[in-house]
């Protein structure tokens, strides 16, 4: 939640100062970057506890699931 406070004041505020017009997308925009980094943050705790790992083949279709999602 936090992540995604300041993100919303580092991106969103910038853009409603300069008068862009759909300025509000950064809120949008800051609400997707901060979910990322905390599923990111999860991720690292519970792997670095022991009590995730990722399946072996992940590392294989991991790279196709990065480009279907860019895409």
């Amino acid at each position: 939640m936090i992540a995604n406070v300041v993100l919303t004041i580092l991106i969103a505020t910038p853009l409603w100062h300069y008068g862009v017009t759909r300025a509000h997308a950064g809120i949008a925009a800051a609400t997707a970057i901060a979910g990322t980094l905390n599923a990111w943050w999860l991720y690292r705790a519970l792997s670095t506890q022991g009590l995730y790992r990722l399946d072996p083949g992940m590392s294989r279709s991991s790279p196709r699931y990065w480009l279907l999602a860019a895409v």
